[in-house]
């Protein structure tokens, strides 16, 4: 709804007489609207500024005055720009308490091209259309169509596109035979500027449009451009409602306006809605298999209980584990009034880190930590898996068995047989809470003591997500390089290479094939690898957790006398140079902790550069391999 507003806009400064004064009280509301609309999402917000831009283009070329159409534009703008950083002040408090995400909302440069639109699709009819022959050309468009996702919904529908042909026309009109047009429509201004508007915007935002170069150089966060087919929409139908003035102005008889209106409407409605048979009642179907079989588990469970969910996925989702959607496990939610579930945190926070660590441990070795945490049951969702959940299932109910000593646990079967519940029954352990120690030690969490229940069934324990068994460790690191291609380490949590019965971390994402990983693996504090070797530019990412005072340890190897290199590692405000012996040797830099600041940017330089080399062809530096990297504290 904020798109017309906008537009509204639009017309209204293109039109405005640049000889009165900008700054008046008549105009007062039009920067209130400005100020607002930023207030109902960013998409719109971003797209509208591009429109203000072109609006800067069409007032000045209309008037020929460059200072005051910058001006009128810097005031649109600077009125939106205000308006989104009061919008996202909550998230910059956020940040500077919690520190920045590096994982969220990460998106390419590529993305941008894969979800805009085709030209093509805002002419393919809609899918699930309730005319058959619509249907059948939308759904044999797709099947032949590469790269078709979201921007399906680009469509316009039949009466749009008549309104988008007429702002076209009207722009070919006035370039190509503007002297000759008899037409009162095709003269109409306002059909042209939605014409110039349809063509910016179709330029900048369709599949290889101008987008690609605002990802690539500016910023790729915004990626669903797509989207941009409502602006389009929304010209195209003020093009269409002008047509219907031109015919109503001809025919007088009101009634005939609204009858012709109110079919107009309803035939738009139509024309972009979903078929009922075809769409709704299947989803609706599954919609209730999956509430009765969540309502049986909030039935069998204590208010506030706490379901664990397997396997481990992370939200927002962006691997998909098998063939389980990524966000499979919010039907939970959506179902669900009194109950918790684990699946949600915020990738990159604390509780997100802790279950992704959770899941590289053994399966039993997990259901302990989970027990002891308070859970109440357990799903399994056997579509994450490639044995069908089979392994793990029975695992599972194996490990309840022996813990319940021959007591009957609940079990609960999803109607469409792919999800399954398993209850926990509380028993005494008195080995349990060491066990768990153990466990988390091996994953740098340990018990907080001030928080272990006595007895056990009586409350839930607490587990210390801020303090570590241990060092730091290294979430991230990118500009990495195996077989001259660059890879992300990502803490050895997003392998794929993870088979249930042949490797030890089995639990964590089950294929069908095992290869071996050839990753940096995760071993308490220290990074290992093989065969990974980096050049310029390379960026560590350790957790928060450094101490006030620590030595920084990288160990290398295959470093020889054709490596004619130096190594600056740059921490906040300190630079420090690593020449060649140095890392031969394995010397420690220390520093100091610079407000829990968790970034090392390590930059590989040619040595003996002068003012010569700069004429020369650069000389090719050969990558060493990084054999592990540590932190060690100092007291």
């Amino acid at each position: 709804f904020v798109g017309p507003a906008y537009i509204y806009i639009y017309y209204k400064i293109i039109n405005f007489d640049l000889s009165n004064k900008i700054f008046i009280k008549a105009n007062l509301k039009y920067f209130i609207y400005l100020f607002l609309l930023p207030f109902f999402g960013g998409y719109y917000t971003l797209f509208s500024l591009f429109g203000f831009v072109f609006c800067f283009l069409i007032i000045y070329i209309k008037s020929r005055k460059f200072l005051k159409s910058l001006l009128l534009l810097a005031t649109c703008l600077t009125t939106i720009l205000v308006s989104l950083v009061v919008n996202i002040l909550p998230t910059i408090y956020y940040i500077y308490k919690n520190g920045y995400n590096y994982e969220n909302l990460n998106r390419l440069p590529m993305e941008s091209e894969l979800y805009s639109f085709k030209i093509s699709q805002l002419f393919i009819p809609a899918g699930y259309h309730i005319l058959d022959k619509f249907r059948e050309l939308s759904d044999f468009f797709y099947l032949q169509s590469a790269y078709a996702n979201e921007n399906a919904t680009a469509s316009l529908g039949i009466l749009i596109c008549v309104g988008l042909i007429i702002s076209i026309s009207n722009l070919l009109s006035n370039v190509l035979n503007r002297e000759k047009i008899n037409s009162v429509l095709l003269a109409d201004t306002r059909i042209l500027i939605a014409g110039l508007f349809i063509l910016f915007f179709t330029l900048f935002a369709s599949m290889g449009g101008l987008v690609s170069l605002y990802s690539l150089l500016i910023s790729s966060t915004a990626r669903g451009w797509n989207r941009v087919s409502i602006y389009i929409a929304c010209f195209a139908i003020i093009s269409l409602t002008i047509l219907f003035d031109q015919i109503f102005y001809k025919i007088k008889n009101k009634v005939f306006h609204y009858l012709i209106v109110f079919a107009a409407v309803i035939f738009i409605i139509l024309d972009q809605s979903p078929i009922f048979s075809q769409f709704i009642v299947p989803q609706g179907a599954q919609y209730q298999q999956d509430k009765n079989f969540y309502s049986q588990i909030e039935k069998k469970l204590p208010p506030n209980s706490a379901v664990f969910q397997f396997p481990y996925q992370n939200y927002p989702g962006d691997v998909q584990k098998y063939s389980m959607d990524v966000y499979a496990q919010s039907l939970a939610f959506l179902h669900t009034t009194q109950l918790h579930w684990s699946f949600g945190g915020m990738r990159w926070r604390e509780g997100d880190w802790f279950y992704r660590h959770l899941a590289l441990l053994p399966l039993n070795e997990q259901l302990d930590i989970i027990r002891l945490m308070g859970f109440k049951g357990i799903t399994i969702n056997k579509l994450a898996y490639c044995d069908g959940g089979m392994w793990i299932t029975q695992q599972t109910q194996n490990y309840l068995n022996q813990m319940a000593k021959g007591e009957t646990f609940t079990k609960l079967n999803h109607t469409d047989g792919l999800t399954i519940f398993l209850g926990i029954t509380e028993v005494f352990d008195p080995t349990l809470v060491a066990r768990v120690q153990q466990h988390l030690a091996k994953i740098n969490y340990f018990l907080d003591s001030n928080n272990i229940p006595r007895p056990i069934q009586e409350s839930k324990i607490k587990i210390d997500f801020k303090n570590t068994a241990t060092l730091p460790v290294v979430k991230k690191i990118t500009g990495l390089f195996e077989n001259h291609k660059p890879i992300t380490y990502t803490n050895s949590i997003g392998t794929d290479f993870i088979n249930p019965q042949a490797n030890e971390l089995y639990n964590f994402q089950a294929l069908c094939e095992y290869k071996t990983a050839r990753h940096l693996a995760l071993n308490n504090k220290k990074l290992e690898s093989s065969h990974v070797r980096f050049k310029k530019d390379v960026v560590l990412v350790f957790n928060h957790n450094l101490p006030k005072k620590f030595q920084f340890v990288m160990n290398t190897s295959n470093i020889n006398h054709q490596n004619e290199f130096d190594v600056l590692i740059k921490y906040g405000n300190n630079k420090k140079l690593i020449t060649l012996q140095d890392l031969q040797s394995g010397s420690p830099l220390e520093f100091e902790n610079q407000h829990d600041l968790p970034i090392f940017t390590l930059t590989v330089t040619p040595k003996n550069q002068s003012f010569r080399d700069f004429f020369k062809a650069p000389k090719p530096i050969i990558p060493f391999e990084l054999e592990s990297i540590e932190i060690l504290k100092i007291e």
